[in-house]
């Protein structure tokens, strides 16, 4: 209690940076003080309020989301594909650019604790991708840790999947994209415009490049995926516009 009393004179004042500081430090307070069960009904309060006509009130709430998933995320694995989707939705209607962008990392800060699973959900969603997701894996891509161990899952599963499906028709064989392989190369392609991409391309740049290279010829006379993406519970999820490569 101490330490939001001290806190409240520096709220009380107009400048910006400083405003900034003070709601950080409260959501820290607030982290540290909120009880597990609460975590997850607190959170969806706050994405409500990501939403909020008022420019401020919705960068703060972003600011306090954002700083409590950051500090206790780990405690979140039972929530991961929710809240991906919950952040998703909200990312497509924020207009604010500093709640967007926070937003944005907030979701970055809950791949860092659960990068496996985050990672599972996000090749779920469907081709082409939209401008939400793309967002997304350049956010992530200014990690360089984390931009690291996707870029290396990522070739890894390239690597090892299958390219393509066949099936013949009329002696005539038919190739179409395989889901994964096709976004797992838009993922790649959005990640390394990342700001700390740069040396981990450097340092995987021939791992890379070759598995770039096999794609490109092993589905050069394919056809776009044929089976639609599916979400968690396996339902097919519907495209929206966006961009198979960027």
């Amino acid at each position: 209690m101490d330490e939001v009393l001290n806190l409240r004179d520096k709220i009380d004042i107009e400048d910006a940076n400083a405003i900034y500081a003070a709601i950080q430090k409260l959501a820290e307070v607030l982290g540290h003080k909120l009880p597990n069960e609460q975590l997850m009904p607190f959170l969806e309060t706050l994405m409500e309020g990501l939403t909020d006509p008022q420019n401020q009130c919705s960068a703060g709430a972003c600011v306090v989301m954002k700083t409590i998933i950051e500090n206790r995320g780990a405690e979140l694995s039972a929530h991961v594909n929710s809240l991906l989707s919950s952040l998703h939705k909200k990312l497509e209607v924020i207009t604010h650019p500093q709640t967007r962008t926070g937003t944005l990392r907030a979701v970055r800060g809950l791949v860092n604790h659960h990068t496996e699973r985050a990672l599972t959900h996000l090749l779920l969603r469907p081709l082409p991708l939209d401008s939400a997701t793309l967002d997304t894996w350049e956010v992530i891509g200014q990690d360089a840790r984390l931009t690291a161990i996707l870029m290396a899952t990522g070739i890894e599963m390239l690597r090892q999947g299958l390219p393509y499906d066949e099936r013949t028709d009329n002696n005539r064989t038919i190739r179409h994209c395989t889901h994964q392989s096709m976004a797992l190369t838009v993922i790649l392609t959005a990640l390394v415009k990342g700001e700390a991409a740069l040396p981990v391309v450097e340092a995987n740049y021939h791992r890379l490049l070759a598995v770039m290279m096999a794609m490109v010829a092993l589905t050069a006379n394919a056809r776009p995926p044929q089976n639609p993406a599916k979400d968690e519970e396996g339902r097919p999820v519907k495209a929206r516009a966006g961009s198979m490569v960027s």
